[in-house]
């Protein structure tokens, strides 16, 4: 009952928020721009002065990985504060190199709040879908999130496998 009113409450918070995608979205910008400002990557392309999406959108124009490898590269040396103020990194999740060489993306307690939530979501709505679902044996398909280590000691894998080892017992 715990998680099923949990579940709703959720379900009421994303739903009233999607109501005003564009605000939040916004909101959810500039807080952004505001908190990595001070980051070498903030700092090269001038967050602290971007006071519009129109100037954010020419500021960063689309780009390719190899845009973001030299500050992806300090990170995995351990220097942090080249892309994410004042976080950790948790781990890089590794991208399967489908295209080219395989990716590092850096995750951190935010980028994991955030990739856990988006799942929650399609979870909750799965199960409204199907409801005889709710208290069934799930499996959990999950890699290795510790392939291997950076010069810095982050650990490289899979985020399956990192969300696994972290999530709740009673998720379990």
């Amino acid at each position: 009952k715990a998680a099923q009113a949990h579940g709703r409450a959720t379900m009421r918070n994303f739903r009233k928020l999607a109501q005003r995608p564009a605000e939040v979205q916004r909101s959810h910008l500039f807080a952004q721009l505001k908190r990595e400002a001070p980051t070498a990557f903030g700092r090269d392309h001038g967050f602290s002065s971007i006071r519009t999406v129109e100037e954010f959108r020419r500021r960063m124009p689309i780009t390719n990985y190899s845009y973001y490898e030299p500050y992806i590269e300090r990170v995995k040396n351990g220097d942090v504060e080249a892309m994410f103020h004042d976080q950790k990194i948790l781990m890089f999740a590794m991208t399967s190199g489908t295209t080219n060489s395989r990716k590092f993306v850096p995750v951190t307690r935010r980028f994991l709040d955030d990739y856990r939530r988006g799942w929650l979501l399609w979870g909750l709505h799965a199960f409204e879908d199907h409801k005889h679902l709710w208290f069934k044996t799930m499996v959990q398909l999950a890699s290795d999130w510790d392939e291997f280590r950076t010069p810095a000691g982050i650990p490289c894998g899979s985020i399956s496998g990192f969300t696994a080892q972290v999530q709740k017992y009673v998720v379990r």
